[in-house]
Order: C-alpha cells, then structure tokens, then sequence
C-alpha cells in the first residue's frame, strides 16, 4: 500500500506537466513519440468489471497509472442558460480517492 501511495504521488507531480503541446510543433511528432515501443501500455486499471485507465508494469508487482483515476465523486445536477438555452450539467462534489480494494491491474 504505502509503495503505491509513493507511486500515485509521482503520478500527480508528473500529472502536472503531462499533456502539454505547443502550437509551433506539429502533431505528428507528438504521435510519433507516443508509439514508440517504451510507451506501450501493457494493462488496464479496472474498477469491477469497467475499465477506466491504463497502466505500465514497472517492476514484476508494481504498475504506473495516473492518480488521477482513483478519484471518485458523487454527481448533482445544476442548470445553467447558455445562449438562449437551459443546460443540465452534472458537477461533481464530495471528491475522495477511491478504496483501492476496488480497483484491479
């Protein structure tokens, strides 16, 4: 447990940077990049039977996935009027970090 705690916080720092793309850079480079066969996925995070993330083995027990996957909220429906037209957004409260007895790699 304390080992993926250490993970998923590394996870979050480098969640801060990941994602970026400049405009004077053309797409392709960033796709190229993302084939190469170090950033291959090699499994899925799944909570019960649904899968909502991907992840890298690292070592024989241990996986590198985004932190941002364990967390979890309720939902509540708000309105709001966007040009004219009434909008039901569903916004997200009472965020936590998932158990993570729930979660499979």
């Amino acid at each position: 447990m304390k080992q993926l705690i250490v993970l998923l916080s590394v996870a979050c720092a480098v969640a801060a940077y990941a994602g970026i793309t400049r405009d004077d850079v053309a797409e392709t480079r960033y796709t190229a990049l993302a084939r190469q066969k170090q950033f291959d996925c090699v499994g899925q995070v799944l909570k019960g039977k649904e899968a909502i993330g991907s992840c890298v083995l690292i070592d024989k027990k241990y996986v590198l996935t985004a932190a941002h996957i364990f967390i979890e909220s309720s939902e509540r429906p708000d309105t709001t009027i966007t040009d004219g037209q009434n909008l039901i957004l569903y916004v997200p409260y009472n965020e936590h970090v998932g158990n993570i007895r729930n979660y499979y790699f």
